[in-house]
């Protein structure tokens, strides 16, 4: 992979997918859901945005030079008037940022774009692992939930998004439910980030636990009625 740090929703698509067969392990929808999350997110942790009352506001609109988060960036400083979370998670996830985060995973060799026919009527993509940035990703998610690492703010912020889309059952389904809902709650709400950051990134949990619940919903619809 080439040496450009990987994002926070970089790291969300990585163990959205199943490392050997490139399945996705949720629905994609709140994939599309957990993506802009992990944007906003990460702009909050860099102190590039905060609330305004209930209104995400840049503060500084200064690039971090990462095309992704400054492209965010750039449209939440075009807005004259605040939105807010709620109105960007869902303005962000039809805008193709998973398919373009996805492309730049395979262009770094973290993952595989692999087309398959199905019944010779249509074709899927499937995403498996090409390196090891994705295992990389996995351990550290899982030593933070063990206790074997102290959380940093990336992770934190990753684990709010997991939560929020409920990837966190597939990725943790060997721990018991009650056990995993009350760690990762208590890591993507605890102390190692800051009071403003933390109030931003509970903002972008709920907003991004909205629009996946939703988008889950429309998935379990659209299946029923094929």
């Amino acid at each position: 992979m080439d040496g450009a740090e990987l994002t926070i929703a970089h790291e969300f698509l990585l163990l959205g997918h199943h490392p050997d067969t490139g399945t996705r392990l949720v629905n994609p929808l709140e994939l599309d859901c957990g993506a802009a999350g992990a944007i906003l997110a990460q702009l909050a942790l860099a102190e590039r945005i905060a609330l305004q009352g209930e209104r995400v506001a840049v503060v500084k609109a200064a690039p971090l030079g990462d095309r992704f988060l400054d492209s965010v960036l750039a449209q939440l400083a075009s807005r004259h008037t605040p939105r807010p979370a709620t109105w960007w998670v869902n303005r962000l996830k039809g805008a193709g940022l998973r398919g373009r985060l996805l492309t730049d995973l395979v262009r770094r060799g973290a993952l595989r774009s692999e087309r398959q026919s199905v019944f010779r009527v249509f074709s899927l993509t499937r995403y498996p692992a090409g390196d090891a940035a994705g295992r990389h990703v996995s351990e550290r998610v899982r030593a933070v939930f063990d206790g074997t690492h102290p959380p940093d703010h990336r992770t934190v912020a990753l684990f709010a998004i997991l939560d929020a889309t409920r990837l966190d059952r597939k990725i943790l389904h060997d721990v018991p439910r009650h056990v995993r809902a009350q760690r990762v709650a208590a890591i993507a709400q605890g102390d190692a980030i800051g009071p403003v950051v933390r109030k931003v990134i509970r903002s972008v949990h709920a907003a991004t636990a909205g629009a996946a619940a939703a988008a889950g919903a429309a998935g379990v619809a659209a299946g029923g009625a094929g």
